[in-house]
């Protein structure tokens, strides 16, 4: 259903069309990668996946310490990089990973944080047309018309961030949804790399919404979601059900 859908919509999706045209040629969308050269460890992170929470803990490798940084996303100390600027440095001895999320519960968990929490919807977003009023469905139908390559970090699909660093043969995968029981071999690896063992994750970054994200999953946003984020579901083995992902306490 469209009928929220207005001509000034059709005429910024154009526009992001014709600036991906203009593009053609050019490099595609390149994620950021967290670089500890000295550890040969590398971290590959995917917004709205406890992203916050992991570089928290990363600060130790750089001899931080995380009680002590209290917006650890506007921390300037890492060595950040885009992966294709960094992809020849990832040899097999390094560890390097990455923490992907169930496509339903990040899909609702970035609108209720980049949209119904703020007094204007994020940058990013607002630029898309997408408003404060949107309603969760509103908000997923204009991703879905937005050129995939244009489309912000937070609500990109995962396949698409990691497309290049997935063809590291040694990058290592976890979810969210395991991140509880895998968050020990992700510190055994980091210990044996770096001799600096890692603490257990402090929950950062928690979406102050007060509305739970299962409760925004209904049949059109779920098979809008589905249609979004179909690479997803299949690269990352995903179910399908959307019960499955409303067990998820996840925010």
């Amino acid at each position: 259903m469209l009928q929220d859908f207005r001509f000034s919509d059709a005429k910024r999706i154009g526009r992001a069309y014709r600036r991906q045209i203009a593009a053609f040629g050019q490099p595609k969308f390149d994620t950021w990668t967290l670089l500890f050269p000295q550890h040969r460890i590398a971290y590959v992170p995917i917004p709205k996946a406890a992203n916050s929470s992991i570089r928290a803990e990363l600060l130790r490798l750089i001899g931080e310490k995380p009680e002590m940084i209290g917006h650890v996303q506007q921390f300037d100390g890492f060595d950040k990089q885009q992966f294709l600027n960094c992809r020849h440095l990832l040899t097999p001895d390094w560890f390097v990973f990455t923490v992907v999320r169930n496509p339903y519960s990040r899909a609702a968990s970035a609108y209720l944080d980049k949209v119904v929490s703020r007094e204007l919807p994020f940058n990013a977003l607002k630029s898309m047309g997408i408003r404060k009023s949107d309603s969760f469905e509103r908000f997923l139908r204009m991703i879905r018309l937005w050129p995939t390559a244009a489309l912000n970090d937070h609500v990109m699909p995962q396949a698409r961030l990691l497309s290049h660093p997935l063809q590291l043969p040694n990058l290592r995968v976890f979810r969210v949804e395991a991140l509880q029981a895998d968050w020990p071999k992700i510190v055994e690896g980091i210990e044996k790399a770096s001799g600096v063992r890692l603490q257990p994750l402090e929950r950062r970054n928690r979406t102050a919404a007060e509305t739970p994200w299962q409760s925004l999953i209904n049949d059109r946003s779920a098979s809008l979601i589905r249609r979004i984020y179909a690479g997803d579901f299949r690269q990352f083995s995903y179910p399908l059900d959307v019960s499955t992902a409303s067990k998820s306490k996840n925010s």
